[in-house]
């Protein structure tokens, strides 16, 4: 039986990444804090508390900077904060 690493109501951070239709990539790191676990599927129930870092790179992997970032994408990057995955 496979035993979880964190406890409910201890954070961790998690690295999401997109790819965007013209083939940029949003990086970016939440702080999870632990909701539930389920022992049988071994995954953590999580709520995104906070963005703590983040990036949008080309598509051969170079960070563009922040005046050529697709804003609309990064507002529903922001969103995500407060959701429960």
């Amino acid at each position: 039986m496979v035993e979880a690493e964190h406890k409910i109501g201890e954070s961790f951070p998690v690295q999401f990444t997109w790819r965007l239709p013209d083939g940029d990539f949003i990086r970016a790191i939440f702080n999870a804090e632990v909701l539930d676990y389920v022992p049988a599927a071994d995954k953590y129930v999580a709520n995104l508390t906070k963005l703590v870092a983040g990036r949008q790179e080309d598509p051969e992997g170079e960070m563009r900077p922040t005046e050529a970032v697709n804003h609309e994408y990064w507002q529903m990057v922001h969103d995500l904060v407060g959701n429960t995955v």
